[in-house]
């Protein structure tokens, strides 16, 4: 009869492999507790081995180790070990999942960075630094628009998202802005004759050298 995986004990864990799973198991049928003790310390060596990435022997590689024994003899290893037994309950629990944020986000292209900026300035009681500040949150605004829809939206727009991000208290004096020019965009697309040259730029490098 043939000896498939199926109709096998399963592992344990998967990175030591069966053979290892199985002289764990061995282990526990040595009679005496010296004996058990020496060849599990043995069977430890030789895990580093399997295991590259545990083969130094700090003290949270080492716990780990005899820890991963310990599960793959079912918790039921009588030795001396330098650690104690681990407790099966904590390294059988399944993980917890991960909360994550339940805020909504209005805005998404505008990101919650945005609102949290936009929930500062209305903190601030100088309302010159506060027409700055806002000023200052409708660039990025319309810098990040920009990289979520690749068109540029227009003043008129930023100006009805922050009073909506703002519950009204903030304003975007659209006007002054656009007479100052204090909206333009935070970067701007290199010129053309600056840009790498494509198969044109080449051919006249190229023209110029055979002259």
């Amino acid at each position: 009869m043939y000896d498939y995986n199926t109709s096998r004990e399963p592992m344990r864990l998967r990175e030591f492999g069966r053979n290892i799973q199985n002289l764990a198991k061995y282990i526990k049928t040595l009679p005496t507790k010296e004996e058990r003790t020496r060849y599990a310390e043995a069977l430890i060596e030789l895990m580093k081995q399997v295991v590259p990435t545990v083969r130094d022997n700090s003290e949270e590689n080492m716990q780990r180790l005899w820890d991963d024994l310990y599960m793959m003899a079912d918790y039921d290893l009588d030795v001396d070990s330098p650690y104690p037994p681990p407790d099966p309950t904590v390294l059988e629990r399944e993980p917890d999942r991960v909360e994550y944020s339940s805020n909504n986000i209005r805005f998404r292209h505008y990101g919650r960075n945005i609102q949290k900026m936009i929930e500062d300035a209305k903190q601030i009681e100088d309302k010159e630094v506060q027409e700055a500040a806002v000023f200052q949150i409708a660039r990025l605004m319309k810098s990040f628009h920009v990289t979520w829809n690749k068109e540029v939206p227009d003043n008129e727009t930023i100006a009805k998202n922050i009073a909506i991000l703002s519950g009204g208290e903030l304003q975007l004096n659209v006007a002054k802005a656009e007479e100052l020019d204090l909206l333009g965009p935070l970067f701007k697309e290199r010129p053309w004759s600056q840009k790498s040259p494509g198969k044109g730029g080449r051919m006249q490098n190229r023209r110029r050298r055979t002259k």
